[in-house]
């Protein structure tokens, strides 16, 4: 780093900068998609969707910043390195932020098909039940649905 400071060579230098942006970028994508399943999960179980849940992501984004530039501190000190020719603690957060949301979408993506999500629904239908006939189709089309399920 110090060679690239002093020869003036900056194109080494942009080239860490923008794939430490590239990285940052791909936390902002990941964290949206979360948010994207959240909001899909929430349509299927018929919940309300109020906007505390982008007011959380954008927090969620903040602190992940946070983490973020404190990798970046150990990706400058690195710098001065010579075997230390890439972003290595930045990739490294934004993997670890990544698997994080990951999880977060497969446990969406788990609860959207969840039987919880047809209990809505299968409410309805309970409420509108006017005879026996009515209510024992409904239960087995309610039995039906838990062994798709499972």
């Amino acid at each position: 780093m110090i060679e690239l400071i002093t020869t003036g060579d900056f194109m080494e230098i942009q080239r860490r900068a923008i794939i430490i942006l590239i990285f940052w970028i791909i936390m902002i994508i990941a964290v949206f998609i979360d948010l994207w399943t959240g909001v899909e999960k929430a349509r299927a179980r018929h919940e309300q969707i109020y906007s505390d849940k982008l007011r959380r992501t954008v927090a969620k984004i903040g602190e992940y910043w946070r983490v973020q530039i404190m990798f970046l501190l150990f990706d400058i000190v690195g710098s001065f390195i010579t075997v230390y020719n890439l972003p290595y603690a930045s990739m490294l957060g934004t993997f670890c932020i990544v698997y994080i949301e990951l999880r977060s979408v497969f446990e969406n993506l788990k609860e959207k098909r969840s039987v919880a999500a047809d209990i809505p629904e299968a409410m309805k239908e309970i409420i509108n039940c006017k005879d026996i006939e009515k209510a024992k189709e409904l239960i087995e089309k309610l039995r039906g649905i838990g062994d798709e399920r499972k």
